[in-house]
């Protein structure tokens, strides 16, 4: 899977602030940073790429899960019926708050289990007409969703999806938690180097 390049995705901006870099923030020291991407970067992090209307969204403890109706899949694999988990608070990188009814273009990682997550570092946004066209330049024109029941909303599979789901929301705080550590582990370099230059 792909969680090494959300780790990296999380870290890298947090050691380039510290070092003067690039700078960000959206707030207090708590916020989200994210290393910026394109159509493409976006893809080569996520599992699956699609397009869908947000259907339905379930609000959990520190996650959302969000049900969409896949419209179009331009990477990986997807079925007509989608659901996605997300932290829900945006300063640890969650994607709380989008709009039943409105379509977004969706990039999400994969756990073993085939459940999907999604961070507002790994790409996704609200879907008009002319991003769009930007994803089919780059990925192609897509296909249309696979038809077959999700692997979440088969009975036998319920229990352990719904475990997995947990698991996942629990990841999007280690990889914070990890990014924030990194920060100030080299903010303390950093800082060090400094006062040595000075005394020299």
């Amino acid at each position: 899977m792909r969680t090494v390049r959300l780790l990296l995705a999380v870290l890298l901006p947090a050691l380039a602030a510290t070092l003067g870099l690039v700078v960000t923030t959206a707030g207090p020291a708590a916020a989200c940073s994210c290393v910026g991407g394109d159509v493409r970067q976006f893809a080569r992090w996520a599992d699956v790429v699609f397009t869908g209307f947000v259907a339905e969204a379930d609000d959990r403890e520190q996650k959302v899960v969000y049900t969409f109706e896949v419209e179009r899949v331009y990477d990986g694999e997807a079925s007509a019926t989608e659901r996605v988990v997300t932290g829900n608070q945006g300063s640890a990188c969650g994607l709380p708050g989008l709009q039943p009814g409105r379509r977004y273009a969706v990039y999400a990682g994969a756990t073993d289990a085939g459940v999907l997550s999604m961070s507002s570092c790994g790409g996704t946004r609200a879907a008009g007409p002319g991003y769009v066209d930007r994803i089919e330049r780059n990925l192609g024109a897509g296909t249309t969703p696979a038809v077959t029941t999700p692997a979440g909303d088969r009975p036998e599979a319920r229990d352990d999806a719904r475990d997995t789901v947990d698991d996942a929301g629990t990841r999007w705080w280690v990889l914070v938690v990890a990014g924030t550590a990194g920060a100030v582990i080299v903010g303390g370099l950093a800082a060090g180097a400094v006062r040595t230059r000075r005394r020299a």
